[in-house]
């Protein structure tokens, strides 16, 4: 009688241990992104800069008629243009003597800072964005103006395309970016969205991934190319 209870309690215990083994969830093993997942993941943020595209027109259009204004009007007044660009040059003294390291890095530094608060500054609801892109485009004019009377339009096209393409996109997207935070945000104060969170994220995404490295490659650009392509 004892050995057939031991015996039955051994079975029990057999198929309690099955039981328990079989309902046991496989362990989740953490698996690292391949590259060609990374690459397919910063290539859906890339097509996420699709929600920017009217606004982008937009900026690039306010970019490119302050150009035109700032360059006509620096042909139809020199004397004013000499004094504007005499104004330029004082804010790049500080430069000189410096090594091709040390102002990429001022380079660089300077304008990630200047995108971060264009894009910093989306409560203002584009104020800063267009201040921006109105003066920067009006300088540009006056500058490309006064340097092909003094230089000529090849080395100016040298000295503004190369980094140009990189360097003006960044600031268009991060100009695009505050006013659609903008327009997000008066949403959320209106009551009409329930949270701002995901868009400010978007926000920092794109910043990090896309306006900085355009940043990073134009200031590279900049600072080793520019010059022997120009001189």
């Amino acid at each position: 009688m004892k050995e057939s209870s031991l015996q039955q309690f051994v079975c029990n215990e057999k198929l309690y241990y099955n039981r328990e083994r079989n309902n046991e969830k496989p362990q989740e093993t953490k698996m690292t992104p391949s590259s060609a997942e990374l690459f397919e993941s910063y290539k859906k943020l890339l097509l996420s800069v699709k929600v920017l595209n009217k606004k982008i027109f937009f900026v690039l259009l306010l970019f490119a008629i302050s150009t035109a204004m700032g360059f006509y009007t620096a042909q139809s007044n020199p004397e004013w243009t000499k004094e504007i660009v005499n104004i330029l040059a004082e804010n790049f003294v500080g430069l000189k003597g410096k090594s091709n390291s040390e102002l990429w890095l001022d380079i660089f530094f300077n304008n990630v800072s200047v995108s971060a608060m264009i894009i910093a500054l989306f409560f203002l609801f584009g104020f800063a964005p267009i201040a921006a892109l109105l003066s920067n485009g009006t300088m540009i004019g006056v500058v490309v103006a006064y340097s092909i009377e003094k230089i000529g339009g090849d080395s100016v096209f040298l000295a503004l395309i190369p980094h140009g393409l990189f360097e003006i996109p960044a600031f268009l997207i991060a100009a695009a970016l505050s006013i659609h935070l903008s327009g997000k945000f008066l949403d959320y104060i209106r009551k009409v969205r329930k949270t701002f969170k995901k868009e400010l994220v978007f926000a920092i995404r794109i910043f990090f991934l896309v306006i900085v490295p355009l940043l990073f490659i134009a200031a590279i650009i900049e600072t080793f190319l520019t010059p022997i392509l120009v001189f």
